[in-house]
């Protein structure tokens, strides 16, 4: 497990479970969710 730097607050639940500060997934590439262009709401009747 790494090193959560909390900066003086308690860690989510994601933190806690995985072990990784809530950030993790924007470090070393795209998030997961990131598809690489604008997604639409739904309030713009695209979908």
């Amino acid at each position: 497990m790494s090193e959560i730097p909390l900066r003086g607050r308690k860690p989510t639940s994601h933190e806690r479970m995985t072990g990784e500060p809530w950030d993790a997934s924007y470090h070393g590439g795209p998030a997961p969710w990131d598809i690489g262009r604008p997604q639409c709401s739904g309030m713009c009747g695209c979908l």
